[in-house]
């Protein structure tokens, strides 16, 4: 640092500008490897502005330095800073052509959207590279974006696509012969194989790694040892300028002085030699405690992981279990409460059930909001690529609002989007979004109009930018409250939960889907004075060949078609049977409904009797819903292909896989909507 303060200084008086510049970019890298953040940010923006000062061909190479002051941001946790200057480095070598750097940043700026749990947009980020790198043949930057591909497969749970790439990693390392890229390669096919449950292939990998580990640090050892020789190189060159020196003292004085000459030689020598091996000692000793804190560093990141790991899978399985308690119940509620509507009750009943049911169903918004907040946050929320029509997603959310608005006395406006082509993206995720910003806007709008707006920002070949507008005449956010509203469980006062409802988690969910998908979301607004919401997504468009898949409900000619139908519903729960029995009932003409209150029990009564479709609730004691699946698909008397539908209160995403895999051929969640199970029992029923 000294002598970089010296250089500096005399450059700045000889005025040599990009010397100027690379100085104070050097010191700046020098306090960042020294983990003094703001210093290296002052260093890092004054090289910037030397650069940018002297114009012409040096400001052209600022690139390189947006890129370290976005690490330096993203190591003192100003994520959005990071993203403004990766940004800033992406256009700079965008606009110069400076592809190498290109290469680079776009990498850097994947790997902080991975960091940030955003693995769409790091997959996009990662290929923008890998599209360069390729071009250039860096295949050691290859073999890390492989690895990377396959770290988001593996985080979303994608094991065989992640497998695919940590092979793609390896053979190119392999290749390459580097040792930090093998390294890194086998701890991805480690946890690979350790997440498909091959476990013998997964120790392999976890063996090879310790392998390279060991390598690394025998490395470093070698390097220390060169270190070491050329130290006694410039020892030996040391003693023989010494020697010549003491060559010529002696034939000067060798009559007189021999033996005392002789003898400070030798004490010249042994001072000589002893300096060399305590310089050996040292080096040796620093070695062994750096390696030795390595390792105990390594033993408490992986204890660290161990603990992270087992505390997300204790808060998953909480709540799974609290969303499978919580719903069971609810289901009755809900149940009862629509069978008690429909027996035509007293006008003063009607009122207090329609209470019980609008209650519920706040209830309900509650639990899913929690579970998709717990799914985004584990980074399980899997987004569709399907084609969709605009205007039917608009339609459809409108629909579903009106009658919330008509209940306030609000107009609902829409803007037309008849124009817009069919495009590809996740529709389900969209249509949440806006019910979520509709919701919000009708709540707090007391009178007036609440719109939604949707605008093209640009269009190319193959991608459609778009920005949808939900505006409110309502009560308006101040300044002040505007940057905590898209947190998880945040109100913009602290009154609002009282006197509006919620849970503070629409908005934060809302954002938190908008940025998976590439987009941004932010809130205009002025307290009194109504809000605007504006959020953007970056749609794909969807090819000619590509046809909308609509899934309509079951005509009442389908309906018709399952009179007289036997269904076996599996059910330990008492009300929800009887829910479940009623609702069948009410619904299908002549319907046959046996229950059976637990798996063994609907086994026996499949070996004596024959239904169209079995309704197979998954928690119950004696034999499970898994369990008696996995039997009934082993029956010898013809009756193993039977159609089986999951019906269970626990909605997260592993359970409804395990009803596929034990051999069931739908699901749906409780409470459940009494038209789809109608129309999943007529597609199925046999």
């Amino acid at each position: 640092l000294t002598y970089l303060k010296k250089s500096l200084d005399l450059r700045k008086e000889i005025g040599l500008i990009p010397g100027i510049a690379n100085c104070l970019s050097a010191i700046g890298s020098l306090y960042h490897d020294e983990e003094d953040y703001d210093k290296a940010l002052e260093y890092f923006k004054k090289a910037l502005k030397a650069r940018n000062d002297a114009g012409g061909n040096i400001a052209k190479n600022t690139g390189y330095l947006y890129h370290n002051i976005a690490m330096v941001y993203k190591e003192k946790g100003f994520i959005e800073k990071a993203f403004e200057y990766y940004d800033k480095s992406i256009a700079v070598s965008t606009r110069n052509k400076q592809n190498e750097q290109l290469g680079y940043h776009y990498h850097s700026k994947g790997i902080l959207f991975r960091d940030e749990m955003q693995y769409d947009s790091a997959y996009y980020y990662f290929q923008k590279s890998l599209d360069i790198r390729q071009k250039r043949g860096d295949k050691r930057a290859i073999s890390r974006l492989y690895y990377g591909f396959a770290d988001i497969h593996l985080k979303k749970g994608e094991n065989h696509k992640a497998l695919e790439y940590c092979q793609k990693s390896y053979d190119i390392a392999s290749e390459i012969q580097t040792l930090d890229e093998q390294r890194l390669a086998c701890t991805c096919l480690y946890k690979t194989n350790k997440a498909l449950g091959r476990y013998n292939l997964a120790l392999e990998y976890l063996e090879k790694v310790n392998i390279f580990n060991d390598s690394i640090s025998q490395q470093e050892i070698l390097s220390g040892l060169k270190e070491m020789e050329y130290a006694n190189e410039i020892l030996k060159d040391s003693i023989r300028v010494e020697g010549e020196k003491l060559t010529a003292e002696l034939a000067f004085q060798k009559k007189l002085h021999k033996q005392k000459t002789s003898t400070n030689i030798l004490i010249g020598l042994g001072l000589f030699v002893f300096f060399i091996a305590i310089v050996f000692y040292s080096r040796y000793r620093f070695v062994k405690k750096a390696k030795t804190q390595l390792e105990e560093k390594n033993k408490l990141i992986e204890a660290e992981k161990e603990k992270a790991e087992a505390s997300e899978k204790a808060k998953h399985q909480f709540l799974a279990n609290m969303s499978h308690e919580i719903r069971t119940p609810m289901n009755a509620i809900k149940g009862m409460t629509d069978i008690l509507i429909r027996r035509d009750p007293r006008p003063e009943q009607t009122d207090f059930l329609k209470g019980i049911k609008q209650s519920s169903a706040s209830l309900l918004v509650i639990i899913n909001d929690i579970l998709d907040l717990s799914k985004i946050e584990a980074g399980k929320i899997e987004l569709e690529r399907v084609p969709f029509n605009l205007s039917e997603v608009m339609n459809g959310v409108q629909t579903i609002m009106q009658f919330k608005a008509d209940e306030k006395g609000l107009e609902l406006q829409q803007t037309d989007t008849e124009s817009l082509p069919t495009l590809e993206g996740d529709p389900t995720r969209l249509r949440q979004i806006l019910i979520n910003l509709l919701g919000n806007a009708i709540k707090f709008t007391e009178k007036g109009i609440v719109s939604i707006r949707t605008n093209v920002l640009s269009q190319s070949e193959g991608q459609v930018l778009l920005q949808f507008t939900v505006s409110d005449t309502g009560v308006g956010i101040s300044a002040d409250h505007q940057n905590k509203i898209f947190e998880s469980f945040e109100q913009a006062y602290s009154d609002t939960t009282r006197k509006f409802g919620g849970t503070g988690l629409g908005l934060s969910i809302s954002k938190k889907l908008v940025e998976l998908q590439g987009g941004k979301i932010w809130v205009e607004s002025e307290k009194g004075k109504g809000s605007q919401f504006h959020f953007t997504i970056s749609f794909a468009l969807a090819s000619q060949s590509e046809k909308i898949q609509a899934t309509e409900a079951p005509s009442a000619q389908s309906e018709q078609s399952l009179s007289g139908i036997r269904i076996l519903l599996v059910e330990d729960n008492t009300f929800n049977a009887i829910v479940a029995q009623e609702e069948l009932e009410d619904a299908i003409e002549n319907v046959e409904v046996s229950i059976a209150e637990n798996g063994a029990i609907a086994l026996e009564k499949l070996k004596n009797e024959t239904y169209n479709v079995i309704l197979m609730d998954v928690q119950m004691p004696v034999m499970n819903g898994y369990e008696a699946t996995e039997k009934i698909r082993a029956l010898s008397n013809g009756k193993s292909g039977v159609p089986i539908i999951a019906m269970t209160a626990n909605v997260m995403k592993e359970e409804v896989d395990r009803c596929y895999e034990c051999g069931m051929d739908d699901f749906i969640g409780k409470p459940f909507d009494m038209e789809s199970l109608l129309e999943k029992i007529h597609r199925l029923k046999k």
